[in-house]
């Protein structure tokens, strides 16, 4: 075989790699991290208050993980307690949309409530508390990295 072939099969082969390469990257599924990303990022200021709001309680940690046991554990101000508090936990999953689910909040009498995540797809996830108190609302996150 001469150099004229050799060159020829050299660029015949890095074509078909490109090529593979294209329609390997036009079939892989790509999930958006919301649907609604325009209209979440209107309401960012009410967000930004929330968070304000989160990080002016006297308790910093609302939110405890045992990797160990896949246990999330909520724990609310000691001003909070036997209150009106309404909200939600949304865990959420970067990766795979299809695997995100709320669970809405019911605190016991000492304002704690425990989410078990046993079970669930390995990996990150991030879990996001979300409640309201005496008209003012309330936004938390915690990175979780379930084994």
């Amino acid at each position: 075989m001469n150099w004229g072939w050799k060159i020829t099969l050299t660029f015949i082969l890095f074509a078909g790699f490109i090529l593979i390469m294209v329609i390997s990257m036009l079939n892989s599924k790509v999930d958006l991290v919301s649907e609604t990303y325009y209209q979440k990022e209107i309401a960012y200021q009410k967000q930004i208050e929330s968070l304000k709001n989160a990080n002016d309680l006297p308790t910093k940690n609302l939110l405890i993980f045992n990797p160990g046991t896949a246990l999330l554990e909520l724990q609310l101000p000691e001003e909070m307690l036997g209150k009106n508090v309404e909200g939600e936990v949304l865990f959420f999953r970067p990766s795979q949309k299809l695997l995100d689910f709320k669970v809405p909040l019911k605190v016991d009498k000492s304002g704690k409530q425990q989410f078990s995540l046993e079970g669930k797809v390995p990996g990150f996830w991030k879990a996001q508390l979300s409640f309201n108190y005496l008209g003012k609302s309330y936004f938390v996150e915690k990175e979780l990295m379930l084994p």
